[in-house]
C-alpha cells in the first residue's frame, strides 16, 4: 500500500513472479526499486521452498534487514502470529542495499491494522527526494523544414480544386468567406 503523495512519483509496477513483485519510485539522485516478497509458507513442498529461496539473492545484492536496527517494544516486533494466537514471530523483513542505509529513518510493525490476515503491515520510512513524474509528448513536434511545411503552391492548388469538385456553384458571398479562410493559414506559412 502506498499513500497518495508517493503514488503521484510511481511510474510502474511489475509482477516478476507470482510471489515477487517489483514497484519504481522516481528519486533524486537514483530511482528507488521496491521488491516485494511473499515467501511460501508450510504448504509447500521443500522443494517449491529451495527453489524459492534460489531465487532470491539479497545477500548477494549486499542488502541489509531494516527491522532490525530500531529498538522496539516485544509487541512491536512481531509479523505474524499462529492460529489461534499460540505464537508471535518476526518472520516478515524490509531489505535495502547497504549502500542506502542511512536514508532509513525508521522500520516498524502495526499490529493494530486489521489486513485479514496472519501477517500485519511492515512500513519503512525513507528520507528520499522524489522526483515528479513528465508526461510524455505524444505529438511530434513541427520542424521548421521545407520537407514537412506545405508550400503556398500547393494550397493554391487545391483550393482550386476543391472548388472545381463542387457539385453546386458558390455565390459571391461564400467564394470571400471561403477565400479569407484559406487565406490566413497561407499567410502564416509564408511569414514563417
Amino acid at each position: 500500500m502506498v499513500n497518495k503523495t508517493v503514488s503521484k512519483f510511481i511510474p510502474g509496477y511489475w509482477a516478476i513472479t507470482e510471489r515477487v513483485m517489483l514497484m519504481k519510485i522516481k528519486g533524486h539522485p537514483f530511482n528507488i526499486n521496491i521488491i516485494e516478497v511473499y515467501a511460501p509458507s508450510h504448504d509447500f513442498t521443500e522443494e517449491e521452498v529451495d527453489e524459492f529461496y534460489n531465487e532470491l539473492t539479497a545477500t548477494q545484492n549486499n542488502a541489509v534487514l531494516t527491522n532490525t536496527w530500531f529498538e522496539k517494544p516485544p509487541g512491536l516486533l512481531w509479523t505474524w502470529k499462529s492460529p489461534e494466537d499460540l505464537c508471535r514471530n518476526q518472520i516478515d523483513y524490509i531489505t535495502i542495499k547497504k549502500r542506502f542505509r542511512n536514508a532509513v529513518l525508521d522500520t516498524r510493525t502495526y499490529p493494530e491494522i486489521d489486513c485479514y490476515s496472519d501477517h500485519v503491515p511492515v512500513v519503512i520510512t525513507l528520507r528520499v527526494k522524489l522526483n515528479k513524474l513528465r508526461k510524455r509528448n505524444t505529438e511530434k513536434k513541427a520542424t521548421k523544414t521545407p520537407s514537412n511545411r506545405p508550400s503556398t503552391k500547393r494550397i493554391e492548388a487545391s483550393s482550386r480544386y476543391e472548388l472545381l469538385n463542387r457539385e453546386e456553384p458558390l455565390e459571391e458571398e461564400e467564394l470571400d468567406r471561403d477565400w479569407r479562410a484559406r487565406k490566413e493559414p497561407a499567410k502564416d506559412l509564408v511569414t514563417k
